[in-house]
């Protein structure tokens, strides 16, 4: 049995809980600690354990063996290094961090201290991400050339203007850091790492100071081209579409649907299996902490991600410039 303890406990930290409770014989909430008592009492009445006064409590508790972080993202890297030292294991919500220095420090910390550290990057556990996986690897699209992807909702049009969500130094990019991710991940999951991007990102219609509109164009090191579109002001779009010389597959709905074009024109939904991401990860965590298996998110990746990001946010802020991805 993995005792946890969450820090954080807002709508990501209960989702997180949630799927950790489709575990109860592999997994236990020990408690939780939040800034939001209204929150943590809400959290403790439905997942039961203690209501820790803060992090240092929960670091200090020997029954505790591994923590999940649900918190504003400029906490996460500080967050993830303490519990680290603490000789305890840590998943974190993405982003990692929201600098590249900071996500390798926090990735650095973990291995030192011989802990697992899971990044949430839960799409590439998706039933078509999945199977699109496997179609590349069997080559079914040919030689592949490029890949577009899309992610975005119009959420940050409900935001309020004193929440963590609406502060430009939490969300750098809006949905970028947000949502954009998420596909930024798995398009390194799938075609290895990026080399150079050129990106722009603009705040056009939010009545909140983020950035609500932002595209990308990517260079992997494969040689691949790739597009990125993230937006916070419109309805969910999520679609992950790969093109090569023998075809085209469109992973749309969330990741719920695939449709492979055959270059004779020939369209064919793949059979997808029923699964849940979040449990996924939440069970590769575990499996992760307690038998040794490797995390689908290695540490490369998880900081390899945020520097895809900051190197967005550069190239944005020089107008579009193509950028080098830090390595």
């Amino acid at each position: 049995m993995l005792n946890t303890a969450f820090v954080g406990v807002g709508w990501w930290g209960t989702v997180l809980a949630e799927a950790v409770a489709k575990f109860p014989n592999r997994i236990r909430i020990s408690g939780a600690t939040s800034v939001d008592t209204d929150d943590l009492r809400r959290f403790n009445e439905r997942f039961g354990g203690v209501a820790y006064s803060d992090l240092d409590q929960i670091l200090s508790d020997p029954n505790v063996q591994a923590v999940f972080i649900a918190t504003p993202h400029s906490r996460h890297s500080d967050q993830v290094c303490a519990v680290a030292t603490s000789g305890k294991h840590v998943f974190v919500e993405k982003p990692l961090a929201l600098t590249t220095a900071d996500a390798r420090r926090a990735a650095q910390a973990c291995q030192k201290a011989g802990v697992v550290l899971a990044v949430g990057h839960n799409r590439r556990l998706m039933p078509a991400a999945l199977a699109l996986k496997s179609m590349l690897a069997k080559k079914e699209l040919g030689f592949v050339l490029h890949a577009e992807a899309h992610f975005s909702v119009d959420s940050a049009m409900r935001y309020q203007t004193d929440e963590w969500r609406a502060q430009r130094h939490e969300v750098p990019g809006g949905a970028l850091t947000s949502l954009g991710i998420h596909m930024i991940d798995t398009l390194v999951w799938l075609f290895g790492p990026v080399a150079r991007v050129t990106c722009l990102s603009q705040r056009k219609v939010l009545h909140v100071d983020i950035d609500d509109t932002t595209c990308a164009l990517l260079e992997f090191d494969c040689g691949l081209t790739g597009y990125l579109a993230t937006l916070f002001a419109t309805p969910l779009t999520s679609q992950l579409r790969v093109s090569g010389t023998l075809g085209s597959a469109v992973a749309e709905q969330d990741f719920t649907r695939l449709i492979k074009t055959t270059s004779e024109g020939e369209q064919h939904v793949i059979p997808l299996d029923d699964s849940d991401s979040v449990a996924a990860e939440i069970q590769a965590f575990a499996n992760s902490c307690t038998k040794g298996k490797p995390y689908p998110v290695t540490l490369q990746q998880a900081v390899h991600n945020v520097a895809v990001v900051s190197a967005m946010l550069n190239s944005s802020e020089a107008e579009g410039a193509w950028t080098e991805v830090e390595r």
